[in-house]
């Protein structure tokens, strides 16, 4: 299916029914936002369950409170891009009743998850439109973590690669997070001839500072760096500025993207590759090495972004 549209939604967009809801169970209370929203019935519920510390307490509770919601629980890995991906196939296009409308919770999911959940959206060959809202609600951290967890994979994300002239200069789009010095790691990694550095707001809880002194807004030796603020709650319009920057960029360059931001920022790599597909994709995890981290969700605080699938032609 092509990606016909996207765009953002107001907050309440969750009181619209939907027939398939998607969310993940995992080890942070963040997970069950969701489940207090004001979330109406559906005709299925699904939730991909961590297999990763299935025995820590909060996941323990998480996976009560979706039971007592009437959630199917899945058992995946976080890192089974192959299993989310043949899970969402079956419940996109069943050969019966496919959902119209379904609702992606990805707070709490893997980026492996979702971008499975992506990449099945673009290679369905389903004949009925479908409309996919993908939820997020922003962490707040319940304790500082001192020491992450070393990467234990970094490269590109299945399905989401390409294979561009190498005697082009690589131009890297980077989410920035929490921890600029792995984002700087990066940079030596990848050694860009030209980077951009995306910032969320601080209306969502997140500070440039240490952006601001690590990426400054000047051409620098021996690379150059831009900067640019974009706003969370906004997704619909950030994709539309990521758009415009990899068009500009895709002759001269090869554009890879890297984001260890928000996961709301990685969402819309996915879907800059599907509406780009020259747009590398590529992601950082300490995998085995993760050391899980409770968050609750930074409620009221809520970005949703409708997307539209079907056989169309896209709409800039």
């Amino acid at each position: 299916m092509e990606l016909l549209k996207l765009e953002t939604r107001a907050s309440d967009a969750m009181a619209v029914p939907s027939d398939l809801v998607i969310a993940a169970c995992g080890y942070e209370r963040r997970a069950t936002a969701i489940l207090h929203s004001r979330l109406r019935a559906s005709r299925q519920r699904v939730a991909f369950a961590f297999e990763e510390f299935s025995d820590s307490a909060r996941r323990l509770a998480n996976e009560v409170s979706y039971r007592k919601a009437n959630f199917t629980l899945l058992p995946l890995s976080g890192e089974d891009f192959e299993g989310a991906a043949l899970v969402f196939r079956e419940y996109l296009d069943p050969g019966y009743a496919p959902p119209d409308v379904i609702s992606v919770d990805i707070s709490s999911m893997s980026r492996v998850w979702y971008g499975a959940i992506v990449k099945e959206l673009a290679l369905s060959t389903r004949q009925a439109d479908v409309i996919v809202d993908f939820y997020y609600y922003p962490r707040r951290v319940l304790r500082a973590v001192t020491d992450e967890a070393p990467a234990e994979f970094t490269g590109p994300v299945v399905g989401f690669s390409s294979v561009s002239t190498p005697n082009r200069p690589i131009a890297l789009m980077l989410g920035i997070g929490q921890d600029a010095q792995r984002e700087l790691g990066l940079q030596e990694l990848v050694e860009p001839s030209k980077t951009i550095a995306f910032y969320p707001d601080r209306a969502f809880g997140y500070t440039l500072d240490e952006g601001r002194r690590l990426f400054p807004n000047a051409s620098s030796k021996p690379r150059p760096y831009e900067r640019v603020q974009y706003r969370l709650e906004d997704p619909g319009f950030v994709f539309s500025v990521l758009e415009s920057i990899a068009h500009g960029l895709a002759e001269d360059w090869r554009v890879l993207f890297i984001s260890v931001g928000p996961k709301l920022f990685s969402l819309l790599g996915f879907l800059l590759h599907v509406r780009r597909p020259s747009v590398s994709v590529w992601r950082i995890s300490a995998g085995t090495r993760r050391v899980p981290v409770d968050v609750a969700a930074a409620t009221p605080r809520l970005s949703v972004l409708r997307t539209y699938w079907g056989a169309g032609v896209a709409m800039a």
